[in-house]
């Protein structure tokens, strides 16, 4: 158990430059949204929808049954794409379960790093498109992506700050990391979506701020 939790920490440590390096790609696009009329146009509607859901966590009942529902629902996803057997799904309004044959650190922390009404509103909008004309659908779209993923932030802030046994078995040393680099590489291909840049500027941008995060402080050693 204790070289389990050493290396399990060690991969942690290893992961900070990789969210140092994605949180400065992360900024540098947001910045160039922001230059441009119709990618600022966008962001703007999005960081509408977030202002909008953090006004109703803080003011109204909270469904804690919808995020028990999409916490767990995570978890058997991320079990499904790993290939993994799923079964005993329960939700209830104080908390859920899912029994995986196997729950790897990927399946653990699914539903901390991945926004499930957010992934559920595209994959329906997308099905959607494929028979009806989703055009005065479409502007709504940004706006109700931040209002689903500050949902999945704010309970997963929430959350987090309570304590989750998801975290036990990696320690926070590794799950963390984890978490907020899973976040930021759900985040970047959104943001890179709408920002003025191109792939090949975007991959450049995250190779050069990787090697920079892992390399600098090898470089001041030697």
């Amino acid at each position: 158990m204790f070289i389990r939790h050493f290396l399990y920490g060690l991969l942690g440590l290893f992961l900070l430059p990789a969210a140092m390096g994605l949180g400065q790609t992360f900024y540098q696009l947001l910045v160039e949204a922001q230059t441009d009329p119709v990618a600022g146009a966008t962001l703007a509607r999005f960081l509408i929808g977030v202002a909008v859901w953090l006004v109703l966590f803080f003011v109204l009942p909270r469904p804690v049954r919808g995020y028990v529902l999409a916490h767990e629902f995570s978890h058997a996803l991320a079990a499904w794409i790993s290939g993994e057997k799923v079964s005993h799904l329960r939700v209830g309004k104080h908390g859920g379960s899912v029994l995986v044959s196997n729950p790897t650190l990927f399946i653990a922390l699914a539903p901390y790093m991945l926004p499930f009404y957010s992934l559920l509103l595209l994959l329906g909008t997308a099905i959607a498109g494929l028979w009806l004309d989703l055009s005065a659908w479409i502007p709504w779209m940004p706006f109700l992506l931040g209002l689903t993923w500050s949902f999945h932030l704010s309970f997963t802030l929430l959350s987090l700050a309570l304590g989750q046994s998801d975290i036990h078995p990696f320690g926070p040393v590794c799950a963390y990391p984890v978490i907020f680099t899973g976040n930021l590489l759900i985040l970047l291909p959104a943001i890179a979506w709408i920002a003025p840049v191109s792939l090949e500027t975007w991959l450049q941008l995250t190779a050069g701020n990787l090697a920079a995060a892992y390399l600098d402080p090898i470089r001041q050693f030697f």
